[in-house]
């Protein structure tokens, strides 16, 4: 038994077990949806049989004949390459949303006066031999009816950085000095969460959501036509190994 492609005429013949493809081996088409023709093996396909070295020569000779479509890649490839968009975007508004939620209501929440323990301006160094950064900590106490909480969060979404050095030390000197006092903002539902820079910057409010969603559609898209073509696939070559020879 073998199946004749409507599209270049290949007869494409079953391999040692039996089994057809659901695609033709020479142009890549689904023979499914290009209304292929049965046959059984017999006399009058010999000239068929041996024209098959001769195209196969053809095909490993390096370039691909005019015309002929190239075979379509794996569906597999891009239902990886979904499921890793829509991981990718998962994860990061696992690890950012609630951040960014604090800092934007951060915005209206009450003020009190606190009492800056200890400040420092921390020196970070790419490990790729990048440029370096100087992100501000301090560890600030304050009072909420009657009750003392300690707290070391300057700002939500992101830490607080400052150029160098010094521009750090003079932003610290303003912020939160050493042994003074500091403004503390404090959550009224639960005062324990605090910070000393209210709101939430512009990247996670705009540009990470942005691209958030982005990559959640790519994700959506792949996966969603890999996993049609797969389904497409199975079910071609459920209906090969079913059709029985006329």
């Amino acid at each position: 038994m073998s199946i004749r492609c409507a599209s270049c005429s290949q007869l494409n013949l079953p391999d040692s077990e039996g089994r057809l493809k659901p695609w033709c081996s020479a142009c890549g088409a689904d023979l499914a949806y290009v209304g292929e023709r049965w046959q059984t093996q017999s006399a009058p396909l010999v000239d068929e049989m041996v024209s098959l070295p001769l195209r196969g020569a053809q095909a490993t000779d390096g370039a691909r004949p005019h015309g002929m479509p190239r075979k379509p890649e794996s569906p597999w490839i891009y239902l990886f390459i979904g499921l890793g968009c829509i991981g990718l975007a998962v994860a990061v508004v696992a690890s950012t949303v609630d951040n960014t939620i604090k800092g934007w209501s951060s915005r209206t929440w009450p003020k009190t006066r606190g009492t800056v323990v200890r400040s420092w301006v921390e020196e970070w160094q790419s490990d790729k031999g990048g440029g370096r950064s100087f992100v501000l900590g301090a560890i600030y106490r304050y009072e909420v009816a009657g009750k003392h909480y300690e707290n070391n969060n300057v700002k939500f979404s992101k830490q607080l950085e400052a150029g160098d050095r010094a521009r750090g030390e003079e932003q610290l000197a303003k912020l939160a000095p050493s042994g003074g006092t500091c403004v503390v903002y404090y959550d009224p539902k639960d005062p324990a969460r605090s910070c000393l820079v209210p709101g939430a910057t512009l990247f996670y409010l705009i540009v990470l959501p942005f691209l958030v969603l982005l990559f959640f559609f790519i994700g959506v898209i792949c996966t969603w036509g890999s996993a049609r073509r797969i389904l497409a696939g199975e079910k071609s070559a459920v209906g090969v190994r079913a059709c029985p020879a006329q």
